[in-house]
């Protein structure tokens, strides 16, 4: 019901007025599906209902269609996939082409030698 209540032609004003009318109690189970964690390791809640409600419209803005910037590619992401890359900003995951995955596995290699060699 929460998801979709999510228009992408609706501006971000539009969706946010939408997702408020609902209660916590439908906005939590909703955040678990989506695997976003609610709660601290103390049992602090990490979300006040507007930062919830904005993690949970990026959630759901992570899997729609998108452009590849290294490949040009149109790609879209899953609840079971698993990028190579994740956004921490907008939690976007990565297209896994060719052209990602080669142009980040130099730095790769580097991190994982100077991690053995300092040992």
């Amino acid at each position: 019901m929460v998801i979709s209540a999510y228009n992408p032609v609706f501006s971000e004003a539009q969706d946010r007025k939408a997702f408020n009318s609902f209660n916590l109690d439908l906005l939590y189970p909703t955040a678990e599906f989506f695997g976003i964690v609610l709660a601290d390791s103390d049992g602090n809640k990490r979300y006040t209902k507007e930062s919830l409600i904005r993690r949970l419209m990026f959630a759901i803005q992570s899997l729609l269609p998108s452009k590849c910037t290294s490949c040009s590619e149109q790609y879209r992401n899953t609840l079971d996939d698993a990028p190579l890359f994740t956004c921490y900003t907008c939690f976007r995951g990565s297209h896994n082409c060719d052209s990602i995955i080669r142009s980040h596995m130099p730095r790769t290699r580097v991190a994982l030698r100077y991690m053995f060699n300092r040992v």
